[in-house]
């Protein structure tokens, strides 16, 4: 599964402008929520941290992206890149 496929593509423009600002607003409050949780993440135990495969700084530098970037997906690439860096460990 490549990294596009995994996450759905957010939708494009419906030419209906309230359409748009509510898709637009929608998706601006699931980032905050991310974030929020991203956040709270980073507030965890060293250990608890390695359980679930994403470091503390990690966890900061993503909850400090601004809400243009989709957090998810960039936690998820993160992680992808440190599985494949701790392969050989």
């Amino acid at each position: 599964m490549t990294d596009q496929s995994y996450f759905v593509a957010q939708a494009q423009s419906t030419g209906h402008p309230i359409a748009d600002l509510s898709r637009r607003l929608t998706e601006r409050v699931r980032q905050r929520r991310l974030r929020r949780g991203l956040k709270k993440i980073a507030e965890l135990d060293a250990h608890i941290l390695h359980d679930i495969g994403v470091t503390r700084q990690e966890a900061q530098r993503i909850s400090g992206l601004p809400l243009s970037v989709d957090a998810s997906t960039e936690l998820y690439n993160s992680s992808l890149h440190g599985s494949r860096n701790n392969r050989g460990q």
